[in-house]
């Protein structure tokens, strides 16, 4: 009895574990010795867009905002793609500012293109992208400044739902964050009655 109370604390902090880690798409916009870097990493559940059309040969590298409360950010070097389209808004930020633009930077991993603004969201993901699949990437703009795109550091989160599904993007501008979250609360205290329970369990044996 004791060792299946054992086995059902272990698989609810497993479950707990991959439930958190979860966090749809993150893109982090850091400065780092004179340079620009923007990370991103994560995945994109497909059921919660509108899918547009594939483009071929996307060649496009660039940081800026084409209005208030708008961000563009493409990485990709000629890569094939594919463009979705994404419902209105549940929740979006009010201060998000970046006024000035950067250009060819040294792309690393995933094309990923973001297109986001008060009233619309578009992203450009690989060619043949499938739902939750993790993707990641950089782009280094050599000899920039967060200052000088008119960038505030904060965190960002725009958050949109379809087909009783809800996904996310998270921005980060000026510091660095753990992509993976810690576990949740629930999760370390299903370990502890796991760990007392084997304590238990081993005195009895």
């Amino acid at each position: 009895m004791k060792f299946k109370f054992l086995i059902a604390a272990f698989m609810l902090a497993i479950n707990c574990g991959f439930n958190t880690a979860s966090a749809g798409l993150i893109v982090n916009i850091n400065e780092t010795a004179g340079n620009v870097v923007v990370t991103y990493s994560g995945s994109l559940d497909l059921s919660t867009t509108f899918f547009d059309t594939s483009r071929l040969n996307m060649s496009h590298n660039n940081l800026w905002s084409a209005c208030d409360g708008c961000l563009q950010s493409y990485n990709a070097g000629g890569e094939n793609i594919d463009d979705y389209n994404l419902p209105t808004w549940l929740s979006s930020p009010t201060s998000f500012t970046l006024s000035g633009s950067l250009s060819g930077g040294s792309i690393v991993g995933d094309a990923f293109l973001i297109d986001i603004g008060p009233n619309f969201g578009q992203f450009w993901m690989p060619l043949g992208y499938q739902s939750g699949q993790n993707i990641n990437g950089s782009n280094t703009f050599i000899g920039s400044s967060l200052a000088g795109i008119g960038a505030n550091n904060g965190t960002y989160i725009w958050t949109w739902g379809r087909n009783n599904a809800i996904d996310s993007l998270t921005v980060t501008v000026g510091t660095i964050t753990n992509d993976v979250p810690e576990p949740s609360t629930l999760a370390i205290f299903a370990l502890g009655i796991m760990g007392l329970a084997s304590r238990k369990f081993k005195k009895q044996c």
